[in-house]
């Protein structure tokens, strides 16, 4: 049976919902964007989160973060709609760009939780006014976290226009995944994708090339990633990666639709002890280039799912 548990984790709140008899488990800080720290698949993390709350608070390497309204970079932290030129602040370390949008700080409250004997489920949602210089517009984020003993654990995540005119618009996730030891030692599964070329900013060029490195399951080794990649045309309604070791394996997917998530981020830092996969709607720098980008209209809601599994031998 799931249980509902809170706690304090600094000033924040932290919720967890456990089954106790099968060691899965997720726990979250709803009110620091509700920023995941940990997934737990019979007894044993597969999340590369933050650890305290001065870390949290931190927020290096935009771990486990919610993507909104943009993810990824914007270059020169610009971008022009309907005329007015908008301007986000350059928080990007690697060039003069704004990245991630601005969501990872933000407050949500948790609208729902619901425990059964098999299922944890917890829907938490972020209102904005449009008080960002960068983005005046009305909006609202919901993000549901489910975790199931059989079937996995599944994201939700949908943005809902609240103004009255429309809004440009996208979202991703940022969690990274961790089977112990380096991520040398994994091995490495992509679906049929093109690579997104980009400059010495992490900007796209506009060029695409054919990335057949990972089609089958390859050992990592010393591979360097910080790419994006646009998926293949979907032949079904969700893509995958997995990722192995020698004690375990984890399948992430992600969902494909009229809204395709068409694009994911592949980043594996320096400490090379976990690795990125980061599901995104649209393409770098989208509210230029206008890949994958939505136009939102009033009252008009977009996302998707994606999830993970996880098995060991």
């Amino acid at each position: 049976m799931y249980t509902y548990e809170q706690s304090k984790f600094g000033e924040w709140e932290k919720i967890t919902l456990r089954n106790a008899s099968t060691g899965n488990s997720f726990a979250l800080v709803p009110a620091m964007g509700a920023c995941l720290l940990d997934l737990c698949f019979q007894g044993q993390n597969v999340l590369d989160s933050f650890q305290t709350p001065a870390a949290l608070q931190l927020g290096d390497w935009a771990k486990s973060a919610v993507l909104f309204p943009f993810p990824n970079r914007l270059r020169g932290g610009t971008y022009t709609f309907a005329g007015q030129q908008y301007q986000f602040p350059l928080n990007d370390g690697s060039g003069p760009n704004a990245i991630h949008g601005f969501g990872r700080q933000k407050a949500f409250t948790v609208q729902d939780y619901q425990v059964t004997a098999d299922q944890g489920t917890i829907t938490c949602l972020y209102e904005d006014q449009g008080e960002h210089p960068g983005y005046p517009f009305p909006f609202s984020v919901e993000m549901k976290y489910a975790l199931n003993d059989d079937t996995g654990f599944e994201v939700s995540l949908t943005m809902t226009n609240r103004g009255t005119q429309p809004i440009p618009a996208g979202l991703g996730w940022h969690p990274y995944f961790t089977l112990g030891n380096t991520v040398d030692q994994y091995f490495l599964q992509l679906p049929t994708c093109n690579l997104i070329e980009v400059d010495q900013t992490m900007i796209p060029t506009g060029r695409q090339s054919s990335y057949p490195n990972f089609n089958e399951s390859t050992p990592i080794k010393d591979t360097t990633l910080d790419s994006c990649f646009k998926l293949a045309a979907a032949t079904t309604n969700r893509d995958t990666i997995t990722i192995k070791s020698d004690t375990a394996s984890l399948t992430y997917w992600q969902e494909r639709g009229t809204q395709a998530w068409e694009f994911v981020q592949i980043f594996i830092p320096p400490h090379r002890k976990s690795i990125a996969i980061e599901p995104m709607t649209c393409n770098v720098d989208a509210f230029n280039n206008h890949e994958g980008l939505v136009l939102l209209q009033p009252n008009q809601q977009f996302g998707g799912k994606f999830g993970v599994q996880f098995t060991k031998p």
